[in-house]
């Protein structure tokens, strides 16, 4: 089965959706190619090179949907016949991805890192990182969740497919042979989901109660439905006669009424059969291998080399110090508490925010070389309920002008939320570090690799220095971020407490309870929502956390001398990876974004 890899980013996120399960044979090297290729006048750098761009378009073509999300204009780079396709969803029996990992591994030995270049090295240690965590995952058959009620194929897919962009006709038909895949894709989803029954894996019956719910409410307007409304109005701009526009139109409705929502009605009725054939309500850790699973989803949800037990004594040691830092400034100012809760700014709408925070972050994050448009854009309303406040939806590495924030309308009712989350959408968040990111890496293969926890947590990162980019009295500013910051840390020890520590409700009402939080039904959403996204709230909390620690740990090394945007440039230039490979690389980063001269020559 595919390991989504997505390319948007938010609890509930649309996390961006990027499929990396490297289908990757072993093609380019042999044990004897290093010699080859010096005999033929290509040195180990520029063979690694070659080997990571075959790598990278072999995997970039293996589904359509993905390729176009990444790359606008996919012919620049030589890929002008391929074939259409969804991509497959498969079973442990059919997926032989981790032997294909193994090989890539084997392939990279033959890159001696003395002869690479310092980007080179960076790239080979995460690529490798990449490729053994897909290796571990084998031990593990069927324990993923494609469907979470949080961010499964079926809230990704549909707004994927609405927000698809056409650049030409080819991208249309592309799209239109797209939809015809459906019904067979999301048969391979329920034939997975049937194998999770067997094994005794499948999800508790309140989790796919949430997901038939979803699925009626995509599929409850078929005449007036978003997939038609958007199509039109992508084709509209397209320069091509009326009559194709036309007909182009008419073929979009006749797939969407009777093949695509057919399919997710099919969809909806394969859970409802397999209702009741759930065996645990509870944390992951009720299942056989379920806390070795835990363990490493959360290794590969945060990207921390720390195991779980000392992500926990972190969390904690790190909410004390936030909690002795608000319980000083509420007594210095008694009537703080009042001014967070009456808290407000002077911005009237989401592209004002945005606004200011591009130019008020760029007092401690690098500013962007290129001007970089922002669209804000209102989530579909019949899918608010289960989508993020907000997300922002990746660009392609050769269209990155044109980025789009999306926003719920669930989430406009407090601005200074509204602010601070469209900091971790926009700047200095999601949007920022991907086009830095996308200016700053030339190993294409690294915008496919899966990170969440330096994507997620950058932007959590991010948002807490947005607390104080509005407007806000400072102390009121501080106040907030350390609530929030508290808040996101009760939630991450209760994501352990209930997968690692078989915490039941009444467990969890207890923990809370002892911060003055939560009723009853709060608490049982609380719970549910957590049983359904296992290691969803470490990848934003354990990431903002390791940043923090790395910024702690830079101040103290530099002291007088140290610069945050030299700092922050270094991060945003290392880009995604795991934070054992950050800690390694950044030295030599921060001294070059200094000004300092760097130990290694290249990039």
């Amino acid at each position: 089965m595919s390991d989504l890899s997505m390319r948007q980013h938010r609890p509930g996120t649309i996390p961006g959706v990027l499929l990396f399960c490297l289908f990757l044979f072993f093609f380019l090297l042999s044990a004897g190619c290093g010699k080859r290729d010096q005999a033929e006048g290509i040195s180990v750098s520029q063979a690694f090179d070659l080997y990571t761009e075959q790598l990278f378009l072999q995997q970039v073509q293996e589904d359509t949907l993905s390729m176009h999300y990444t790359l606008a204009h996919p012919e620049n780079l030589g890929i002008t016949e391929y074939t259409v396709s969804l991509g497959h969803i498969l079973t442990p029996q059919e997926d032989f991805s981790a032997a294909r990992a193994e090989n890539v591994l084997y392939s990279l030995e033959h890159f001696p890192k003395e002869e690479l270049t310092r980007s080179q090295k960076l790239d080979r240690d995460v690529l490798a990182d990449s490729m053994e965590t897909l290796i571990a995952k084998d031990a593990f058959p069927y324990y993923e969740e494609i469907l979470s009620p949080g961010g499964g194929i079926q809230t990704e897919l549909p707004i994927l497919l609405a927000e698809y962009p056409f650049y030409d006709a080819r991208d249309v038909k592309d799209y239109l042979a797209l939809l015809g895949q459906i019904p067979d894709y999301l048969q391979e989803a329920a034939e997975y989901e049937n194998g999770k029954s067997r094994a005794g894996l499948f999800m508790p019956d309140f989790a796919s109660d949430s997901i038939i719910s979803q699925l009626e409410a995509l599929t409850a307007d078929k005449e007036n439905h978003f997939l038609i409304r958007t199509f039109h109005n992508r084709i509209e701009k397209l320069d091509m006669s009326e009559e194709l526009k036309s007909s182009y139109k008419e073929q979009n409705r006749q797939l969407v009424e009777n093949t695509v929502l057919p399919a997710f009605q099919e969809l909806a009725s394969a859970l409802l059969e397999l209702q009741g054939t759930g065996v645990n309500e509870e944390g992951l850790c009720g299942y056989e291998q379920g806390k070795s699973y835990y363990s490493w989803l959360v290794r590969r949800s945060t990207g921390s080399s720390m195991d779980v037990p000392q992500l926990k004594k972190a969390i904690r040691e790190k909410r004390a110090r936030d909690l002795t830092a608000l319980q000083a400034l509420l007594k210095e100012n008694p009537g703080l508490k009042k001014d967070c809760q009456n808290a407000s700014l002077s911005f009237t709408s989401p592209e004002e925010m945005l606004i200011c925070l591009k130019k008020t972050s760029g007092k401690d994050f690098p500013l962007l070389e290129s001007h970089t448009e922002v669209n804000v854009k209102e989530t579909e309303p019949s899918m608010s309920p289960w989508l993020a406040p907000a997300f922002y939806l990746t660009v392609p590495l050769d269209e990155e002008k044109d980025n789009s924030v999306y926003i719920n309308d669930i989430s406009k009712t407090d601005p200074v939320a509204l602010f601070t989350t469209l900091a971790h959408e926009g700047y200095p968040g999601h949007l920022y570090q991907t086009v830095s990111f996308n200016h700053s890496e030339s190993c294409l293969l690294r915008h496919l690799l899966y990170y969440p926890g330096y994507v997620e947590g950058w932007a959590t990162y991010g948002e807490m220095f947005a607390f104080s980019y509005g407007g806000l009295d400072p102390d009121t500013a501080a106040c907030l971020q350390l609530e929030r910051s508290v808040l996101l840390s009760l939630y991450a020890e209760a994501d352990i407490g209930i997968h690692y520590e078989n915490w039941s409700l009444a467990d969890l009402e207890d923990f809370f309870s002892g911060y003055g939080i939560g009723d009853s039904q709060t608490m049982e959403e609380i719970y549910r929502y957590i049983v359904m996204t296992p290691a969803n709230y470490l990848k934003y909390y354990c990431g903002y956390l390791e940043f923090a620690m790395l910024k702690e740990e830079a101040e103290k090394k530099y002291g007088d001398t140290f610069r945050i945007t030299a700092f922050h440039q270094a991060i945003l230039e290392i880009g995604p990876a795991p934070f054992w490979i950050i800690r390694e690389y950044l030295p030599d980063y921060y001294r070059q974004a200094a000004g300092h001269p760097a130990k290694a020559a290249g990039k």
